[in-house]
């Protein structure tokens, strides 16, 4: 494609972006019009490109929120790890929610526990709950995670295992900038097609193999 044309589409694609976000503000905000867009905060003056950057970016004034309140209550010592792994689990995760880091986060943000359309960063969760010692050890471990996953994409036996091992590393990664919540989401309602037609395609080439021997 010429470099005119390309530009172009990606102009248009950050338009319908930008659209597109609005949109889900607003919807995510009033929880789908259930709550008034004046309590949501939705009357405020419309957010600036360097104010979405920060938003999406997650900005550090986003962990100025989480660093006071452990200064005023202390640390959780982890009870919000568990049920943000499992705030988006289909009704096995319903208990856990109240509970969990974005619940608590939003809470803390908006006055009320209706309101969840603000994330919570890994590193902040990682804080809250252990403090400094648990940001160092909580990114080591993602190091960790994401040079296993590379490693898995190199040694990929064909295109599908390259591809699945790539797309769980990508969003893995996004760690940096989402919430446990966020992974647990995708894993949940993203990740199953892919690990099933890994499975699948593995035990079929053990058959093929055993029927070649």
């Amino acid at each position: 494609q010429s470099p005119a044309r390309t530009v172009a589409l990606l102009a248009l694609l950050a338009a319908i972006g930008f659209l597109f976000g609005e949109y889900r503000d607003v919807y995510s905000g009033t929880r789908g019009g259930a709550i008034n867009p004046a309590a949501a905060g939705m009357n405020e003056p419309a957010a600036s490109f360097a104010d979405n950057v920060q938003g999406y970016g997650n900005g550090p004034q986003f962990w100025a929120v989480v660093i006071q309140e452990v200064d005023r209550t202390g640390m959780r010592h982890g009870d919000s790890i568990v049920s943000s792994v499992m705030f988006p689990v289909p009704v096995l995760g319903k208990p856990f929610r109240d509970t969990s880091g974005p619940t608590l986060y939003n809470e803390l943000i908006y006055g009320e526990p209706d309101i969840r359309d603000q994330n919570l960063p890994l590193g902040a969760e990682l804080y809250w709950n252990f403090g400094v010692p648990g940001i160092i050890v909580g990114y080591f471990l993602l190091g960790f995670a994401l040079r296993r996953l590379d490693d898995r994409v190199k040694i990929a036996p064909d295109a599908l295992a390259s591809f699945t091992w790539s797309y769980c590393g990508i969003w893995t990664a996004l760690l940096v900038i989402h919430s446990i919540s966020v992974l647990a989401q995708m894993v949940v309602y993203f990740f199953w097609p892919m690990i099933t037609m890994v499975v699948v395609t593995y035990f079929t080439r053990s058959r093929v193999e055993e029927i070649q021997l």
